[in-house]
């Protein structure tokens, strides 16, 4: 063929398949976008009526599923469905902005000499060897908008290693949609085991996480409260939401009292609680 954008036919891509077709219908909540629930139950119905992707499903070589991606984030993952109808559950504290839906039809296991009589008379009698992760059919991609109130603020911070820092140092940056915590080896090394340990987590919150989150704060203020990037934009929403304002000038007891109230139920208040 002309052009091929896989090594083997997909049902949906092009004209792949002939007398053939995979459909789903999303029915999209008329409120959910907007509440205050973290899960969003999306309905929806898939359609299908190629007899040999048919024959994968029914054997369990192949699911139905969604791929599901969010830039902001960084977050892409794969929800399967055993069944041709049902609910997509999303949580929306790990995703804010554009999120993109991907109706897809995934190989589970080997399949060898995979042929249908729906394929498009220029692959003659040719037969594919299918992988795990392979797609055989896609539907048009669905995209949604997910409110950026939601958003869990550590969802906004990502972690990296940096090892020209000196031990045991750690610095900010601010450019670009994420708040980024630049950890020296050593520190991110102990970073990471402590963020998995619930006694220690509150307490990495309430030195790391409350640093950099006053850092942002500054930043903001520097910025005259321009929210142009998402980090920004969902931190001055956590702001309005718990009805707290910036100072006029930056003032580092003020700004380290709001940070704290913003992390107030994931630090030592949490660790107290036990």
């Amino acid at each position: 063929m002309s052009q091929v954008s896989f090594p083997y036919p997909v049902l949906g891509s092009g004209d792949d398949y002939s007398e053939a077709d995979f459909q789903v219908a999303f029915k999209w909540p008329e409120c959910e976008l907007d509440s205050e629930a973290s899960i969003l139950e999306i309905p929806f119905k898939f359609s299908m009526n190629d007899e040999a992707i048919q024959d994968l499903l029914a054997t369990r070589r192949a699911s139905y599923g969604f791929e599901v991606s969010c830039s902001a984030t960084s977050r892409r993952e794969v929800f399967m469905a055993r069944e041709t109808a049902g609910n997509l559950s999303l949580d929306t504290t790990q995703l804010f902005g554009t999120v993109r839906i991907a109706p897809k039809i995934f190989v589970l296991e080997e399949v060898n000499e995979f042929h249908s009589p729906n394929f498009n008379p220029e692959f003659e009698d040719s037969r594919f060897s299918l992988s795990p992760g392979d797609f055989v059919a896609s539907a048009a991609e669905e995209v949604i908008s997910v409110d950026l109130k939601k958003l869990k603020l550590e969802s906004l911070l990502r972690v990296e290693r940096v090892d020209g820092l000196d031990p045991w140092t750690y610095k900010f940056s601010f450019e670009g949609e994420h708040l980024v915590m630049m950890l020296s080896g050593k520190f991110h090394d102990f970073f990471l085991e402590a963020r998995d340990n619930p006694s220690t987590r509150p307490f990495l919150i309430m030195s790391v996480y409350k640093d950099c989150l006053v850092a942002a704060l500054e930043a903001l203020i520097d910025d005259d409260g321009e929210t142009s990037s998402s980090w920004s934009r969902a931190l001055a929403d956590k702001l309005e939401k718990n009805r707290l304002q910036l100072p006029d000038s930056k003032n580092f007891d003020q700004l380290n009292e709001i940070a704290q109230k913003l992390l107030l139920d994931l630090g030592v208040k949490k660790a107290a609680s036990k």
